[in-house]
């Protein structure tokens, strides 16, 4: 008895005790208040901008480009076994799709659609892609002068 005795609030308009739960009804019905409802506040992940929201994206998007262009490579490594030639081609094609997504990042576009990533990201992400850019090359050079894979250092 004492506990819902302690929940009893008054009604701002009449001053009436009564519960917490009952106040809003009593207020619409006797006053015609409609007082707005009491909602959560939003969560922090909700308040997330566009920019945020694309940014993870192209970083994710980046990270799996080079995941998936990194098993390519080992998949066809592994069950070919390429000839100096051929690996050069692949790597060749390779460099191709990395300078395009470099002009891409470059530009600020991903894909059909336009995509305006904050700069510190896009520093981070175009120094992957350069790293990237330079173990191709590198891989290239030692083919060109016939070091053999196992004392390559970039493989």
């Amino acid at each position: 008895m004492k506990s819902a005795i302690l929940r009893q609030v008054p009604c701002p308009e009449c001053g009436q005790l009564l519960s917490s739960r009952g106040l809003g009804g009593h207020r619409r019905l006797r006053h015609g208040v409609a007082p707005a409802a009491a909602l959560p506040a939003r969560a922090p992940h909700e308040e997330l901008s566009n920019a945020a929201v694309l940014e993870a994206l192209a970083r994710l998007q980046l990270v799996v480009e080079r995941i998936e262009s990194r098993l390519e490579g080992s998949r066809e490594a592994t069950t070919q076994g390429e000839s100096p030639a051929q690996e050069e081609a692949r790597l060749r094609s390779q460099l191709v799709t990395l300078l395009e997504r470099i002009r891409q990042l470059n530009r600020g576009e991903f894909g059909a659609a336009e995509l305006h990533v904050e700069q510190p990201s896009r520093a981070s992400a175009l120094g992957h892609l350069r790293r990237e850019q330079t173990r191709l090359v590198c891989r290239m050079d030692e083919l060109r002068r016939g070091v053999p894979r196992e004392e390559s250092l970039w493989s």
